[in-house]
């Protein structure tokens, strides 16, 4: 269960566009705005005309902003000193929701290479959340990648949808094996029996969160195509999409997975990536 939303404030649009969504949480989960910035001696904090001083107070006075006028929230403050992607995840934990903006981006398909959302997702303890600039949502769809090794963003997903009332939307992609030399064309019958099996992933998959969430509205997607694409149309306009990223030790858990990289880099609604248990 979540209990806290940590944002990363930089005094950007994106960043307002984070704190914007965090406000739309729970309350009962508190905000805790972190600014990051190398450039400052945080022992030089309380000289009045100090880089770090002026910086804390401006940090400070948006929270107060924040809470005239969203007086039942719980806003905190920190201010630190280092690297902006490492300085997060510190903060992050199981029941810890980082969520950071973007910068504007524009297209049919933006992409924001090397974004810092997309690092912090790679290393961080727990969820992570990426907040497009701009976007537009129906609020009523949690679309959720199934990949049947991992639970953990099948669960998180379920536990957004029971909460908000919102259709969840498990999405499976699948592809057919490579075509032998010669070969124009699959099988028909061997597609629809990977199209099959697909689905009894997804139905097994979706037996015990129907267990935990017996009311639970669902909408599955078993499709033919490359994950990233299928995951990005099913989330078209939804209210978030929500995708795993499996738990690594040394350097491999520093990148995202190619399709979790794709998508955050991509995606055009809030976009959660949630770490599997480091293996």
């Amino acid at each position: 269960m979540i209990e806290k939303v940590v944002v990363g404030w930089d005094g950007s649009d994106g960043a307002e566009r984070a704190i914007e969504w965090a406000l739309t949480r729970p309350s009962s989960e508190k905000i805790v705005l972190v600014q990051v910035d190398n450039d400052i001696a945080l022992e030089e904090t309380f000289a009045a005309d100090s880089t770090a001083a002026v910086a804390r107070i401006n940090l400070m006075e948006k929270a107060e902003r924040i809470r005239d006028g969203h007086p039942d929230r719980t806003i905190h403050t920190e201010l630190v000193q280092g690297d902006t992607v490492a300085s997060l995840a510190a903060f992050s934990s199981p029941s810890a929701l980082i969520a950071v903006g973007t910068r504007h981006a524009t297209g049919s398909r933006p992409r924001r290479s090397w974004s810092v959302g997309a690092r912090l997702a790679a290393t961080a303890h727990g969820p992570v959340a990426i907040i497009p600039h701009p976007f537009v949502t129906d609020g009523h769809t949690i679309v959720v990648g199934v990949d049947d090794p991992e639970e953990a963003a099948l669960l998180f997903a379920a536990e957004e949808a029971s909460r908000t009332g919102a259709t969840l939307r498990p999405v499976r992609a699948w592809q057919g094996p490579p075509l032998w030399p010669g070969q124009t064309e699959h099988d028909p019958e061997l597609l629809e029996s990977l199209a099959e099996m697909y689905r009894d992933i997804v139905t097994d998959a979706m037996e015990s969160i129907l267990v935990r969430y017996p009311d639970l509205m669902t909408d599955p997607i078993i499709e033919q195509g490359s994950p990233s694409d299928v995951l990005l149309e099913a989330a078209r306009g939804a209210g978030m999409l929500v995708v795993g990223n499996r738990g690594f030790r040394g350097i491999k858990r520093f990148f995202l997975g190619s399709v979790s990289h794709t998508v955050v880099l991509s995606a055009a609604v809030p976009t959660v990536v949630v770490n599997a248990p480091t293996r």
